[in-house]
């Protein structure tokens, strides 16, 4: 993944985008999960 403090954006803004996108990917794998263990659990 490239720095995108390399890229002149200071770092707090960095952080943040950093941690939102952390977020974003806990969210979407956490519904992904949840829908796949209640299509499995309704298969049974």
């Amino acid at each position: 993944m490239l720095s995108l403090s390399a890229w002149g954006l200071p770092t707090p803004v960095v952080a943040l985008a950093c941690i939102g996108n952390v977020d974003i990917q806990v969210f979407f794998w956490y519904k992904w999960v949840t829908l796949f263990c209640t299509a499995f659990a309704s298969s049974i």
